[in-house]
């Protein structure tokens, strides 16, 4: 919260972005998001390193997903066709669209 206020272009974490759509898949979200659920998601890589300099000097540790940096790999659509009750991580979670980027680089294709 104190880096949105403090810096335009800051999303918030990436966890914090997200809404997992069913209860029975939090622990499966949980863990396919990994270390990435605690994430930044900002606008870009200036805003990140913005970012960086301000929580060196707060003595804090956050890692940041710039939208306009990260390289994400296509998603495999036959994963989706699984059937059963195996479904993509990225198909039981809602977010904005405009994050997609920051989604995909962190789930990608876990099913």
């Amino acid at each position: 919260e104190t880096l949105k206020r403090l810096f335009n272009g800051v999303r918030g974490r990436l966890l914090d972005l997200c809404k997992i759509r069913q209860p029975k898949y939090n622990v499966a979200v949980t863990v396919a998001m990994g270390s990435h659920m605690n994430s930044i998601v900002v606008d870009d890589r200036k805003t990140a390193m913005e970012c960086i300099k301000f929580i060196k000097m707060e003595r804090m540790n956050f890692t940041f997903l710039p939208l306009d940096f990260i390289k994400v790999k296509p998603i495999d659509q036959t994963a989706r066709q699984l059937g059963g009750s195996k479904k993509l991580v990225l198909d039981v979670i809602e977010f904005d669209a405009s994050i997609e980027k920051a989604v995909v680089f962190a789930v990608g294709n876990t099913v």
